[in-house]
């Protein structure tokens, strides 16, 4: 990566400016899963309308639990999103 493709996923990593943490902060932050509250605001989305989805068995997001505590894989949600923006465009 060019230093300065990188010095811009940096700045992208910083606040909002409202003390909300930017979606680019979640999938670009070395972080392998992220809890539902994180996946739903990387999203842009409630935490109650993440949980509707991933309640519906249909839906295929992937999630899993772990000691009681849902996860969501960040590389297969980002595909996930992916496909569902194709279906929607297809």
């Amino acid at each position: 990566m060019r230093n300065n493709e990188n010095e811009n996923r940096m700045v992208a990593l910083h606040s909002d400016g409202a003390g909300a943490l930017a979606p680019a902060a979640f999938f670009d932050g070395g972080r392998l899963a992220l809890r539902e509250k994180e996946a739903a605001a990387a999203m842009g989305i409630s935490p109650a309308t993440l949980f509707r989805i991933a309640d519906d068995p249909d839906s295929g997001i992937p999630c899993f639990k772990l000691n009681g505590v849902k996860l969501y894989p960040v590389r297969e949600l980002m595909d996930w999103l992916a496909d569902q923006v194709k279906r929607d465009a297809g």
